[in-house]
């Protein structure tokens, strides 16, 4: 079983929680990132409705934002789709439509997609006899073999939708049962003095690929589990229920960080202002700025780190393979001459207006498998910015930028080591999302904004404009159940 360090869980603008623990989905491609983020992906429901023309049948459907009568996160993601919603909104070309892809024609109907995240092997509730809850229990019941292994009789008790079951169990029996996942078997046991004992089951395996609907999983009930004290029960448990709560606030963490990407990719594009000069330009990489940036990477590439990186954030698939960090807080010196009076002219003569130099942390070092994914940048620092490649070793395949441009376009662009690309970075949607193939891939980030910027970030996950002495809402990245 995989498991995650968990760190404390920080939104990246404020401390409010920008998304339900039923995601609204904004589109297919977020969904396609949310299975993205992890190795081996949960089983889905998607509720597939229309603001349009069944937003009271939704209203009525009985989907809650926290879906507290279905598993929890670590175990099931549940998301909903608005597919008016999203045909308004979504401005790109290109896009996959949910409805589309899963042939939707009644509405609201379910989708369930089955652990591992192949939605190709889909099925599809759009109304009938069984409520759309019992379905969706069904397709997510695990069937479990419970099995004394103990020298005495045993009685286990199972819960069901609306009562608790109870057996008894012979040594050397078994009995198989259909649980929901994250449902516990209790067993009992009678001393002497009558008095009951209860225990949970020693294994509770999450629902993966190895544990999918039609495969049986185990739980043995032996003289060595028998022969635990009641404090050593008792702390079992807690361990369970601290590393399942751990697990379901660490999905739910990274389901937010994919939402708030997805939606600062579909409003702020239209929202910050563009400027008189194109979205992208590459150009070789000026001999000075080569020069003093080979001879720093060279000098400080021995202190080359694993790059902090926060285990909810999903910009890149750190879960899988580690970025490496040649960092300029080495020698801050030579990171301000760099980018304030070797490349920031160029960068200038490109934005055709003076700028102020933000933020420029290191070289970046990819790894074979790394994606970065889509994404638009931080309005407040990060308007106009170079990637300087410097490096590329045991490539395979091209791994380019891709691009959509400001019209809905897709581009892709082609880097050369020593070469040199200006975008607007708060506009121009850009990332590498195909796994890179190639042994190294080294980028350096170097960013900009307009001369008294003023744009700013608020609690709330607000992006704000100031205007004399009081502050516009621009932007509000949160996304609300319904809207």
């Amino acid at each position: 079983m995989f498991r995650f360090v968990v760190f404390v869980i920080v939104l990246l603008l404020g401390d409010v929680k920008s998304v339900s623990r039923v995601v609204p989905l904004l589109s297919g491609w977020h969904y396609d990132d949310i299975l993205r983020d992890s190795i081996d992906p949960v089983a889905s429901i998607i509720v597939m409705w229309s603001s349009t023309w069944c937003k009271e049948a939704f209203e009525r459907f009985g989907l809650t934002p926290e879906a507290e009568d279905l598993p929890s996160r670590a175990h099931v993601f549940i998301g909903h789709y608005d597919e008016a919603a999203a045909r308004k909104q979504v401005w790109w070309e290109e896009e996959n439509f949910l409805d589309d892809r899963f042939n939707i024609s009644l509405a609201p109907a379910v989708v369930y997609i089955p652990p591992g995240g192949n939605w190709e092997n889909y099925q599809l509730w759009d109304g009938g006899v069984q409520h759309w809850k019992d379905w969706v229990r069904d397709r997510l019941a695990l069937e479990v073999l419970v099995q004394n292994e103990a020298t005495e009789a045993l009685s286990f008790l199972w819960p069901r939708i609306d009562n608790v079951t109870e057996a008894l169990l012979v040594p050397g029996a078994s009995r198989k049962v259909f649980l929901q996942p994250g449902q516990r078997v209790v067993m009992t046991r009678k001393t002497k003095e009558n008095n009951e004992e209860f225990f949970s089951a020693p294994l509770q395996a999450l629902p993966s690929k190895s544990c999918a609907h039609g495969e049986v999983q185990q739980i043995i009930f032996d003289d060595q589990i028998l022969s635990e004290t009641i404090e050593q029960r008792h702390l079992r448990f807690q361990e369970e229920n601290k590393y399942m709560k751990e697990q379901d606030q660490h999905l739910n963490a990274r389901d937010q960080d994919t939402t708030f990407t997805h939606a600062a990719m579909i409003r702020q594009p239209r929202t910050v202002p563009g400027f008189d000069t194109t979205a992208y330009g590459l150009i070789e990489l000026p001999q000075e700025v080569r020069d003093h940036m080979w001879k720093y990477y060279k000098e400080h590439e021995a202190y080359r780190m694993i790059e902090a990186y926060s285990s909810i954030a999903t910009g890149i698939n750190q879960h899988i393979v580690n970025t490496t960090l040649v960092s300029f807080d080495l020698d801050m010196s030579q990171r301000d001459y760099i980018a304030m009076h070797l490349i920031q002219p160029y960068v200038e003569q490109w934005a055709k207006r003076p700028l102020e130099f933000t933020s420029f942390y290191g070289i970046r070092e990819y790894h074979r498998g790394h994606e970065l994914r889509m994404h638009v940048d931080r309005v407040a620092t990060h308007v106009f910015s170079v990637i300087v490649n410097l490096d590329q070793q045991g490539i395979d395949s091209d791994w380019t930028l891709d691009v959509i441009n400001f019209d809905g376009t897709r581009n892709s662009v082609v880097m050369r080591p020593n070469t040199m690309l200006f975008y607007q970075s708060a506009k121009l949607i850009h990332g590498r999302p195909k796994p890179l193939n190639g042994t190294l891939y080294a980028n350096a980030f170097c960013h900009y904004r307009p001369l008294d910027w003023p744009y700013e970030y608020g609690a709330g996950d607000i992006l704000y404009r100031r205007e004399h002495d009081r502050k516009v809402p621009v932007v509000d990245y949160k996304v609300p159940f319904m809207s």
